[in-house]
């Protein structure tokens, strides 16, 4: 993939925000608020020069401090209890800086079909962010950053990875929420409406760790939901 140079112009600023934590009225159900909030998302596409593989970049605001985020990205064992999309989410086995974590995601289809994709993450953490040589990473940032990198080792994708990005100011209880993926399906599927599907899935999983990161700012700890 193209490194850090051709992803820069692909984070627009995020939508304007609306108010933290979901709090939109007091008949103002779950879904509604994740609806709002991923409406909020900021997702491109765009094509490489690999055939049919593609990079996603997406970008929301949080009103939460990045270290809210970071804990709701790091629960690798309840990541399910906030992200609906997870239909599996299990811990395979942990090492000094990571996981190796097993997922299945799911999604209803126009059609009435789920579609469901597998896949088996080695997932690192990097609190201070990662090297500059990795060539996945959104445009710079004045301020610190705390990163996450994922890749596929065994499942339904030719090429699956990418990271997670937590930019904030160390003063301010807020933060950017970045996530980046390269991504090539099988050559058997189209590749227009896989995307279509996987961005679709992105920015709603967004939305799932803004909220949950906003409510764990309220109550001053871990929150709790599913979907309704």
């Amino acid at each position: 993939g193209r490194g850090r140079e051709g992803m820069k112009h692909r984070l627009a600023p995020p939508a304007q925000a609306s108010k933290p934590g979901g709090q939109m009225g007091p008949s103002t159900s779950t879904k509604q608020v994740l609806d709002q909030y991923s409406s909020e998302v900021v997702a491109t596409v765009d094509n490489t020069d690999m055939f049919n593989q593609r990079e996603l970049v997406a970008r929301t605001r949080v009103s939460a401090p990045a270290e809210s985020v970071w804990e709701a990205l790091t629960s690798y064992n309840s990541l399910q209890e906030f992200i609906p999309g997870l239909g599996k989410n299990e811990c395979l086995e942990r090492f000094e800086n990571g996981v190796i974590l097993s997922q299945v995601g799911e999604s209803d289809t126009p059609i009435g079909i789920k579609f469901k994709a597998r896949t088996v993450l080695r997932i690192e953490e990097h609190p201070k962010g990662v090297a500059e040589s990795y060539d996945l990473q959104p445009s710079a940032t004045d301020t610190p950053v705390k990163d996450i990198t994922f890749e596929q080792i065994e499942g339904d994708f030719q090429v699956y990875r990418g990271l997670w990005r937590i930019a904030y100011h160390p003063k301010k209880p807020e933060c950017d929420l970045v996530y980046v993926l390269s991504v090539k399906p099988q050559p058997w599927l189209p590749t227009g409406l896989v995307m279509n599907r996987v961005k679709r899935e992105v920015r709603r999983n967004l939305a799932c760790v803004r909220l949950h990161s906003e409510r764990m700012r309220q109550l001053g700890g871990r929150a709790k939901f599913v979907e309704r």
